[in-house]
């Protein structure tokens, strides 16, 4: 199935929405074009997730243990299969300072004209 034009908005929608929902104050969001790919990165500064559940929270339903918050655990698992039908990449890794967390996604994009 192609990418729907729908994914990005959703995809950052999700991400932003995550950040705030999970107790970000603040949510930096910069988008980049290099070498063939666009690049957007999402900071916040949260409590972040712990590297040895940064794959589990990309799997439907998954929830942090010590999420107090809502939610069906559905999120990021839906920005991870955004991502895929995108040929795009993901990387979570800790925030600015060791606080939050780093979502850093790179898709692949033709030269510029």
């Amino acid at each position: 199935m192609p990418p729907s034009p729908a994914s990005p908005p959703i995809l950052l929608r999700n991400l932003i929405d995550n950040a705030l929902r999970h107790g970000a104050r603040h949510v930096r969001v910069a988008v980049a074009r290099d070498a063939g790919a666009a690049t957007v990165v999402v900071v916040d500064d949260g409590p972040g997730i712990p590297a040895e559940e940064r794959e589990r929270v990309l799997e439907r339903f998954h929830r942090l243990a010590a999420a107090g918050e809502g939610g069906s655990g559905l999120g990021l698992s839906i920005v991870q299969r955004i991502v895929e039908l995108h040929g795009a990449s993901l990387v979570l890794a800790g925030g600015d300072d060791g606080h939050g967390l780093r979502v850093t996604l790179r898709f692949p994009c033709g030269p510029r004209t």
